[in-house]
């Protein structure tokens, strides 16, 4: 198992590759996935999965251009961008190759926000990519009181749990 960080563009923003068993996931593929999609094409694995953290644009804006992917995940409170499936079920998993991606609903900077927690061929974690749930040295921004409380429940209850 592989799990590339590059950068992808927008505010210091980094996507994600995740390479095992010839298969291939994209996190957060920004607002340029140049770097992201040359890095899959030299692994040769196929890209099976494309997962967005969170739907602002510096994490999606380039959606359109990262070919043959499934979109597992957008959730949206402005409405649908690409086609979708909101994640709600804290203990959904996507298989890729030996590992796995857990995916955790973690709202706060945006209602619909996740991270997703890497796991190998034992089930044993390695990783967790936030998005903008965290960012170095601090928590991702909140607009209202109510994304504050989402927020602070997201990282002492899903987060610091792992």
């Amino acid at each position: 198992m592989e799990l590339l960080q590059i950068r992808t563009g927008g505010d210091r923003n980094f996507g994600y590759l995740l390479l095992d068993g010839g298969e291939a996931a994209i996190l957060d593929p920004g607002e340029d996935p140049t770097q992201l999609l040359r890095a899959l094409d030299a692994s040769g694995c196929r890209l099976r999965t494309v997962i967005a953290t969170h739907t602002h644009a510096d994490h999606i804006a380039s959606l359109s251009r990262v070919p043959h992917g499934q979109w597992e995940l957008i959730a949206s409170p402005f409405g649908s961008l690409v086609p979708t499936r909101a994640v709600t079920d804290p203990g959904l998993e996507l298989d890729l190759g030996q590992a796995r991606l857990r995916l955790l609903p973690t709202p706060g900077h945006t209602p619909c926000s996740l991270c997703a927690l890497v796991l190998d061929a034992s089930g044993r974690p390695t990783d967790v990519i936030t998005g903008d749930t965290l960012f170095v040295g601090k928590v991702g921004g909140t607009g209202t009181s109510e994304q504050a409380a989402a927020e602070h429940h997201s990282l002492h209850r899903v987060l610091l749990s792992l």
